[in-house]
């Protein structure tokens, strides 16, 4: 049998739990800077769950700028850990620029990924 080499497969191992959300999860995205629109943002957030995506579906299809909002604020501010390293009251989510708002809705209802292979694991 000399002369025989065997590889080993190289391709990651992962959890077969990976495709769940546990009560915990945390995930980081860099976001990057939008010229003359808002910096680059380290954000930290926690995902939501599927019901949270199917609420906030059904809230576009009303049509009420108002209501909409509402829910993205309380989605924000219930989701957002931090941003760049800051954590982020419910006063000034409102006042997040609204091409990052966006950014950061899509993060937290599973849209867009994270940069993390692995959940973050802060205090």
């Amino acid at each position: 049998m000399s002369g025989l080499t065997f590889a080993l497969p190289t391709t990651r191992v992962t959890s077969v739990l990976s495709y769940l959300i546990e009560d915990d999860a945390k995930y980081t995205k860099k976001i990057p800077e939008v010229a003359g629109v808002h910096c680059e943002v380290d954000a930290v957030y926690k995902p939501a769950f599927a019901l949270v995506r199917a609420n906030y579906q059904w809230q576009l299809q009303q049509k009420n700028a108002g209501k909409q909002t509402e829910m993205e604020d309380e989605i924000l501010s219930k989701h957002i850990v931090t941003l760049n390293g800051q954590s982020v009251t419910r006063e000034q989510v409102k006042r997040i620029r609204p091409t990052l708002r966006s950014t950061l809705l899509d993060l937290i209802l599973g849209y867009v990924g994270c940069d993390d292979e692995d959940e973050v694991n802060e205090g």
